[in-house]
């Protein structure tokens, strides 16, 4: 992922993740966290996302500006079925502006 971020110029994207829910059973802490991490690893070279750590439990230090992002990450988390076991993940791009979905991403 990272070498193709660089390979077509990506750079300078912010994005906020909220909290991952699964719609079958109770929120599952760590996933905001986990997604975070992964896409930390992903850009690792080219720097070309940087996450914004939002939301009730961030406060912004003193005298700082708020980092406003570009886009949100928004999405759920849940079991795979018989033909997919294993984890699913359902995530949705969308503008922070107005928050209104990223078409064909």
């Amino acid at each position: 992922m990272d070498s193709l971020l660089l390979t077509y110029g990506a750079r300078d994207y912010t994005l906020s993740v909220d909290d991952l829910a699964d719609a079958a059973r109770k929120p599952q802490p760590g996933t905001k966290e986990l997604l975070i991490s992964a896409i930390s690893d992903m850009t690792r070279r080219s720097r070309a996302v940087r996450v914004a750590a939002l939301g009730p439990d961030v406060t912004p230090a003193p005298g700082l500006h708020a980092m406003k992002p570009q886009y949100a990450l928004r999405g759920s988390v849940g079991k795979g079925d018989a033909a997919t076991p294993g984890l699913r993940v359902d995530l949705t791009l969308l503008t922070a502006q107005d928050m209104t979905v990223v078409p064909g991403v």
